[in-house]
């Protein structure tokens, strides 16, 4: 990830983020990351293919990656 996209999420998340799953064809599950502009996807942000039993953990790391770009990027 560049600082560029860790500021862009940082600036976005929660509101103008979306984090979906998906399901490989090995049955594990990878994430999307997009930021949004007016409600649509503007741009995509990261993604990784399946690693995950479930579509809950996979959705929990890209979250969980977000709140640690905004802890330590974003001003207060």
């Amino acid at each position: 990830m560049t600082l560029l996209t860790a500021l862009e999420i940082a600036g976005n998340y929660p509101d103008n983020i979306l984090i979906e799953s998906f399901k490989d064809e090995n049955d594990l599950f990878g994430g999307w990351m997009y930021m949004l502009k007016n409600g649509n996807i503007h741009k995509p942000m990261l993604d990784f293919k399946g690693d995950f039993k479930t579509a809950k953990e996979a959705e929990d790391l890209l979250h969980n990656l977000s709140k640690l770009c905004v802890e330590k990027l974003r001003k207060k």
